[in-house]
């Protein structure tokens, strides 16, 4: 059964199977995939995702491997651009 992950920020959703809760600090697991959330910096996705708009259109992704942006300031969201570092963000999420 497939498990939607909102951002509530971005209003975008990345869809696949919960495979199980996070394996790693700071990463959460779907069938295939994996998000890691790095410090002071963007969520990193790694394996087959798809990232659709509140519409239900799908994004072009950049990628096998790519950013969401979790600033707020990138010029091309829900993708990381880098402009965390210009603004300095400051991030210490952490699974418990």
């Amino acid at each position: 059964m497939a498990s939607p992950l909102k951002t509530a920020k971005h209003s975008a959703i990345i869809e696949g199977e919960w495979k199980s809760a996070a394996e790693e600090e700071g990463a959460m697991s779907l069938e295939g995939a994996r998000i890691k959330v790095r410090l002071k910096g963007p969520y990193r996705v790694d394996g087959p995702v798809t990232v659709v708009d509140v519409d239900g259109n799908e994004f072009e992704l950049p990628a096998e491997v790519f950013a969401l942006c979790r600033c707020g300031a990138s010029r091309n969201k829900p993708f990381c651009d880098g402009s965390h570092r210009e603004i300095g963000f400051e991030a210490d999420t952490r699974a418990t």
